[in-house]
């Protein structure tokens, strides 16, 4: 099952692994994510000013959570992709027949 979201923080996260573990233990689900662009370029720049500084910080922050919520559904045996926007759906396919092939 490819379940198209976004985990946007823990207690997410945590109500999509036991609602899975409870209601389809079953059949595998793949959680898909598209990347914010905007939130990496943030992020990456240098901060000049008391503004730029904030949302520089807030870009690391959200970012640091988005990592950390993917590596807790890797960990919880749901695998998860994050991709961008531009290559979203050959991502998607790719992890998709990956899958398929792990379990033939």
């Amino acid at each position: 099952v490819l379940f198209f979201t976004d985990p946007y923080n823990f207690e997410h996260v945590n109500e999509i692994i036991k609602s899975w573990k409870r209601y389809a233990p079953r059949h595998r689900l793949v959680v898909l994510s598209i990347k914010n662009p905007s939130m990496a370029l943030i992020a990456g720049k240098r901060s000049s000013d008391v503004e730029s500084v904030f949302l520089r910080s807030a870009a690391l922050k959200l970012s640091d959570d988005r990592s950390r919520t993917f590596s807790i559904l890797e960990q919880s045996g749901i695998p998860a992709l994050e991709a961008n926007p531009d290559s979203f759906t050959i991502d998607v396919i790719n992890r998709y027949i990956n899958l398929k092939m792990q379990f033939r």
